[in-house]
């Protein structure tokens, strides 16, 4: 009994971890190692960190914001996500759809399929279609950077 408890209060506490991980990755500029959390708000996650556009901005450096979240996506923690989402779904699946109390493996070995499909998923979704947009952004912005470097 003891280990199924240590085995279920070590998932929650790896889940709260991610979940609290996740949560600064979002909203701050430099995810779990920024200093200052006062600078922690919506908008200002570390994947997309530098990408708010200025009027006050020239050229050079608005091509550089579009080139930071153009790759915002790529650099999100997908096996986190994964891991949080196949969590809360065993619980749902356990809990309020079979209403059982599963043993140890059933948890972990549920955990480990869904967020490997989740994962996967994410992967195979990025690769043929979110990658494609990033690339064309990217190309973009390199058009435009040279058609600006050879105006002057």
């Amino acid at each position: 009994m003891w280990v199924k408890l240590l085995v279920y209060s070590i998932i929650i506490v790896i889940f709260y971890k991610f979940l609290i991980t996740e949560k600064t990755d979002i909203t701050c500029p430099q995810g779990p190692n920024t200093k200052d959390k006062s600078v922690c708000r919506e908008g200002n996650g570390k994947t997309y960190n530098g990408s708010q556009p200025s009027s006050n901005d020239k050229a050079a450096i608005l091509l550089q914001k579009i080139d930071i979240a153009a790759t915002a996506i790529r650099k999100d923690v997908v096996w986190r996500k994964s891991y949080i989402i196949a969590c809360i779904s065993a619980v749902f699946i356990f809990g309020l759809i079979l209403k059982i109390s599963p043993t140890i493996s059933e948890v972990v070995l549920t955990i480990f399929i869904i967020g490997t499909i989740i994962y996967a998923t994410h992967n195979l979704y990025n690769y043929h279609h979110t990658k494609h947009i990033e690339d064309n952004i990217l190309a973009s912005t390199n058009l435009l950077r040279s058609k600006l470097a050879n105006k002057k």
